[in-house]
């Protein structure tokens, strides 16, 4: 009953939080069996190379289980595929203590590979869809930075794209959503650092976030015109050689 009045009071104060985006039934995965080698496949992108950056377990709260983070292909718009993260158990949580600065961190970093080779990517969307809080001093956020190679860090040479959403009770100022547009990619790799962190000992959890990842089409020739353009430029070099 506590936590149904949290996360009514969350939604009344910040309007809109709690916005549960349309996902298809495409079979969950926990996050710990994707560090273990796992993958996702959504249309033409494949999800992998799972890494595991950083856990901070909160002093005050459940201990982080990833068995219990569970991740589902979103595969609604073939345009726009992505992934949907679910967090059972109260969701990934900081404080309990009143009076204690508290805070849970998860960091972790995956590959998104487009299998199309006419298809790029082109965007990165993320949102908080899912949260509650029992404390005017909380904040709930989640950084995700884009980079064109494995590793990826904020700030490095490599990186394309850095962003941010979070929901901040003490200053009543919160960003559900944000995208972050770049060149057209091949294949991407994305840092996704998730926190929750409580000054005053207030209780607070991120429940649900998702991921898009917009594409294109690009211009790709098909083998027949690529086999032609070299039938072109073998006959261009026997005629330079009988010029000569």
């Amino acid at each position: 009953m506590k936590r149904k009045m949290t996360i009514k009071k969350l939604s009344a104060t910040l309007g809109g939080l709690f916005l549960m985006l349309a996902t298809t039934g495409a079979q969950a995965i926990s996050l710990d069996a994707l560090f273990a080698a796992g993958t996702i496949q959504v249309n033409d992108k494949l999800f992998s190379d799972w890494q595991l950056k950083e856990l901070v377990h909160s002093s005050d709260a459940p201990r982080i289980d990833l068995t219990q983070i569970e991740v589902t292909g979103i595969s609604g718009n073939p345009l726009n595929p992505g992934l949907d993260f679910a967090i059972d158990g109260g969701g990934l949580q900081a404080g309990g203590q009143a009076g204690d600065f508290d805070v849970a961190i998860l960091r972790f970093e995956f590959k998104v590979t487009v299998l199309d080779p006419r298809m790029r990517i082109k965007d990165s969307e993320l949102s908080i869809s899912g949260g509650w809080v029992a404390s005017p001093d909380t904040l709930l956020g989640i950084e995700e930075t884009v980079c064109s190679s494995a590793n990826c860090e904020p700030a490095v040479p490599d990186e394309i794209a850095w962003q941010r959403v979070w929901v901040d009770t003490l200053l009543n100022e919160f960003k559900e959503q944000d995208v972050r547009n770049f060149a057209p990619q091949q294949e991407i790799w994305v840092d996704q650092f998730v926190y929750v962190a409580s000054w005053d000992g207030g209780p607070a959890a991120i429940t649900k976030f998702q991921k898009f990842f917009s594409q294109e089409v690009v211009s790709v020739p098909e083998p027949g015109s690529l086999a032609m353009v070299a039938l072109g430029l073998i006959g261009v070099g026997f005629g330079r050689r009988r010029l000569g």
